[in-house]
Formats: structure tokens, C-alpha cells, sequence
């Protein structure tokens, strides 16, 4: 049935919508794309390849929902989309690559690092071993990522090395901290002695001790550089505590024997204005008298000698006419002659003593004859000497015994002792020659010591 103009202007009209709709459609489609192609150029230049892979999935699969935008217009954007994907796919290869290439060179650097974390591991150096650790662990981090299988692994093996250092160390510090205490109380007992020892006035003695107690320290090992400083100074507070103590009481005994020398010169000089008088015999009395004040006069120390010979030869010359103008005396001089005569004889054995007793003194002269058994009781503080008459005698061998007497008479012979020698100088000749051989007759020292320890300080 032929088609009436009615219904070909109606077909026509529909045609004419269904083509403008389908143009509406391509340009819309085209939009769309040049929507994809944009996005795609944007995220062919991303660096995050995983979220950029991500997203140009999930715009393949909008394109692919997409229409035709026209054949010219379809072939052309589709170029775009694909050079702007291919773009980003280059470059996430050429990071892969460049991933793998930086990920091998961790892996490289990180066997190098555990490696010589290996041989620190074994140094007794702990100091040096601790910073060489902080500088590898610092190296670790500046290496970067060397892949999921070998990072674990050899993380593993560094921290196995770490570990067996820090456990070393941590022991050689417990052992080091230990023999520190150890040192520390074995300084703190000496400082302590030492405190004990500072108010003594046994000064021969402590002096000794504190000899002692130095050489003591020195053997003794590090505690600590704050310890060793604290009780380095309450050891030299100590010592300088005695030693200043010391050098007052000597300065003082200083004083006090030149004050009685003082004292027995004046008295020297009164002796001499005896000499003027004419009455011999009240010039006698009178000096009998200056003796008895000599008597009770301390010591002047090496001056004594001197003075009491000057004070002496008074005596003698204030004698001498009594002995020899009255016939009373014809004995004494007959005596004195007898003396002189015999002191003589004797020169020669005092000479043959004295050789003796430097040998004594030296360490060469040892006690005559093998000993017998038998025992002496030794008077360490001689009753001659004005030593007490009821001390406790020292036990010694009778040749030894023999021995010590034999080299003690050679030994005041050169003193020039005199049985007129006062107690103080007795006590001085006795304490030099027990400090000279100790050694020889320790029992006698010892208690020599014991008997008068002031003399001796």
C-alpha cells in the first residue's frame, strides 16, 4: 500500500530524531572519552604504580562501557587513551627495573653490613664495638628495601650478631662492675685505716704503716673515676692530717732541744764563774749543784755531746786541784793513771769493735758459734742506761745474746759514750743502733720499741 504524504512526513520526522539522537549520543560518548584520554595523561605520569595500575584498569573498563564516538573520532581518541597507558605502563616498567636494580644493591650493602657486624661482634673492645654498632645500624637504614625474601633474613642475621655483642658486653660489664666494687672496698678499708692511723703519735711506726698502706693502694687495681678521686682524697686528707701532726711535734721537739741547750749553755756560762772563785770548795758545791739541774734538763739533741763535754771539763778543772795537791787523794790519782794506761791497751779492741759494728750494722757480721740451746733474758732498755729494773726481759739465744752486747759496746765506743752520757743520749744511741739492725735482733727491737716508744718517734 503505497504510503500516504501524511505518514512519509511522519517517517521522516522519526528518522530525523533517531539521528540527532544517536549524534547527541556520539558527541556524548566523545566527551566521555576525551574524559578517559585526560584522565589516562594524568595518571601516566604518577610515580604510585600500584594505585595508577589500579586506576587504569577501572578506565579500560568505563572505555570498554563507552559507545561509538564516531569511526574518525573513535580511532583517534582510542590512539590517545592507548599512548597515554602505554606511557605509564614504559615508565612502571622502568621502575620495576630500576627497583630491582636499587633492591639488589640494598641486598649487596646489607650482606657487607652483616657481615662485619659478625666480626664486631667478636671484639673485647665494647666502647669502640658499641659505636661501630650504632654506625651500622645507621648504615642498615640509609640502604634501603632488598625484597621481601632476602630483608627478613638478613635483618635475622644482623640482629643475631647485635645480640651476641650486647650479651658479651653486658657480661664484661657485670664482671667489670664487680672487681670496681671489689677495688672500692678494698680502698674504702685503707682509707679507713688510714682515718684510724692519722691521730697516732707513734710517728717511726705509722710512718711505716702509711708506707704501707700506699704501696697497698697501688696494687690495687681501678674503682671508678668519681670513687677513685673521693677516696684518693680522704686518703691524702689522712696523710696530711698525720704528716702535719708529724712535722709539729718535730718542729716542736726542735724547739724544745734548743731550748735546753739554751738552758745548758746558761748553765756552761755559770760553770765558767765558777772557775773565778777562790773558795775551791764552794765552787765545787755550787757546781755539784748546776749537775743536778743538768740532770733534770731534756736532751739537746746532737748539741748534748758538745755541751756536756764543755760542762764536764768544768767539773774537771774544778777538781783537779783537789785531786792532785791533797795527800788524801794520792789513790784516786794512782787510779786515774791506771786509766790512762789501760785505756791505751784498749784502743786497739775499741778499734777492732768498731770495725766490727759497721760490719753489724752493713748486714755482714753474724752471732759467733752455732747456737747451744740455751737462753738469755735481754734487758731491751739497759738497767745501766736508767732503764727500769722491773721490765719484762726479752727471751733471746745466749750467743745471740753474747752477739748483741759485743756489737752494742762497739757501737757506743763510736758515740763517744761515757758512763757519764745522760738518759735522753743513752736512749738515742740505743734507738740508732736497734733501727740500724733490726733486721739482725728483731725480738730486741721490738721490744726496745715497746719499752720507751716516744725516743724513738
Amino acid at each position: 500500500m503505497k504510503e500516504t504524504r501524511e505518514e512519509y512526513e511522519a517517517r521522516k520526522e522519526r528518522e530525523y530524531e533517531e539521528f540527532m539522537d544517536r549524534e547527541r549520543e556520539r558527541e556524548n560518548n566523545r566527551y566521555a572519552k576525551q574524559r578517559l584520554v585526560s584522565r589516562a595523561e594524568s595518571i601516566s605520569g604518577t610515580t604510585d604504580f600500584k594505585s595508577g595500575s589500579a586506576e587504569m584498569h577501572e578506565l579500560m573498563q568505563e572505555w570498554k562501557s563507552i559507545g561509538s564516538a564516531g569511526k574518525d573520532n573513535n580511532d583517534e581518541l582510542w590512539a590517545d587513551f592507548q599512548s597515554a597507558r602505554q606511557k605509564f605502563f614504559d615508565r612502571r616498567e622502568e621502575a620495576k627495573e630500576r627497583r630491582e636494580r636499587e633492591m639488589e644493591k640494598s641486598r649487596s650493602t646489607k650482606q657487607g653490613i652483616v657481615s662485619r657486624a659478625r666480626s664486631v661482634s667478636r671484639t673485647n673492645d665494647f666502647k669502640s664495638g658499641s659505636a661501630e654498632f650504632a654506625d651500622l645500624r645507621e648504615e642498615w637504614k640509609a640502604a634501603g628495601f632488598s625484597g621481601r625474601e632476602s630483608e627478613d633474613d638478613l635483618w635475622n642475621q644482623f640482629q643475631a650478631a647485635q645480640k651476641e655483642f650486647y650479651e658479651r658486653r653486658d657480661a664484661a660489664r657485670e664482671k667489670r662492675n664487680q672487681e670496681l666494687e671489689r677495688n672500692r672496698s678494698a680502698k674504702r678499708s685503707i682509707v679507713n685505716r688510714a682515718k684510724s692511723l692519722s691521730s697516732s703519735t707513734d710517728f717511726r711506726t705509722t710512718a711505716s704503716e702509711f708506707s704501707d698502706l700506699r704501696q697497698e693502694w697501688k696494687g690495687i687495681g681501678f674503682s671508678g673515676k668519681d670513687s677513685d678521686n673521693e677516696l684518693w682524697d680522704e686518703f691524702q686528707a689522712a696523710q696530711q692530717k698525720f704528716f702535719t701532726a708529724r712535722e709539729q711535734f718535730r718542729e716542736k721537739r726542735v724547739r724544745e732541744l734548743a731550748a735546753n741547750a739554751d738552758v745548758k749553755r746558761r748553765l756552761i756560762s755559770k760553770g765558767n764563774e765558777l772557775l773565778q772563785l777562790q773558795d775551791s770548795r764552794e765552787a765545787r758545791k755550787a757546781f755539784a749543784e748546776l749537775r743536778q739541774r743538768w740532770k733534770e734538763i731534756g736532751s739537746a739533741g746532737d748539741k748534748d755531746q758538745e755541751l756536756w763535754g764543755e760542762f764536764s771539763a768544768i767539773g774537771d778543772a774544778l777538781h783537779k786541784d783537789r785531786l792532785f795537791n791533797d795527800p788524801k787523794n794520792a789513790m784516786q790519782r794512782l787510779s786515774k793513771q791506771i786509766d790512762r794506761d789501760f785505756s791505751q791497751k784498749l784502743q786497739g779492741e775499741i778499734e777492732r769493735q768498731n770495725k766490727r759494728a759497721v760490719s753489724s750494722i752493713t748486714g755482714g757480721y753474724k752471732p759467733f758459734g752455732a747456737s747451744d740451746g740455751k737462753r738469755h733474758g735481754h734487758h731491751s732498755d739497759p738497767k745501766q742506761y736508767g732503764g727500769d729494773p722491773r721490765q719484762k726481759l726479752t727471751s733471746m739465744d745466749a750467743n745471740e745474746h753474747r752477739a748483741f752486747h759485743s756489737d752494742n759496746r762497739a757501737w757506743r765506743a763510736t758515740k763517744q759514750w761515757s758512763k757519764n752520757t745522760p738518759r735522753e743520749r743513752n736512749v738515742e744511741i740505743t734507738a740508732d743502733q736497734y733501727d740500724l739492725t733490726r733486721n739482725k735482733y728483731p725480738r730486741a727491737e721490738s721490744h726496745q720499741v715497746a719499752s720507751y716508744p716516744a725516743a724513738l718517734k
